[in-house]
């Protein structure tokens, strides 16, 4: 039993640093604790205030992703905070506007603009 807690806790803490979002040209790919989500831009239909995305399946289910990297709390530093809004605020822009560049968006310690 102690062998798969540890397992399990080690698994969410490299998951947990590798929190992210990563956006194309066409597709965007949510890393969150549980798994990995590769979506289409077009499916997408709102960024909402939570964080997270809204977007309709090929066979048009409705689906909703939260964007954990983004997620803010009170005990974290204004910047990180102001960091992660910034970070959605892009994100809304680029569903808005179709894409067109590689972009990596991420908490403010592990930002990659590039």
């Amino acid at each position: 039993m102690a062998i798969a807690a540890v397992t399990g806790l080690a698994v969410l803490a490299v998951r947990g640093y590798r929190l992210g979002v990563t956006y194309e040209h066409t597709r965007i790919t949510v890393r969150g604790y549980l798994r990995t989500r590769v979506i289409d831009r077009e499916r997408i239909t709102e960024v909402t205030d939570f964080p997270a995305l809204r977007w309709t399946t090929h066979d048009g289910r409705r689906r909703w992703t939260p964007l954990t990297a983004f997620l803010t709390n009170s005990g974290e530093f204004a910047a990180t905070r102001t960091d992660k809004e910034r970070s959605v605020e892009r994100l809304r822009q680029w569903v808005r506007r179709g894409g067109g560049e590689r972009k990596r968006a991420s908490t403010a310690v592990r930002n990659d603009d590039g």
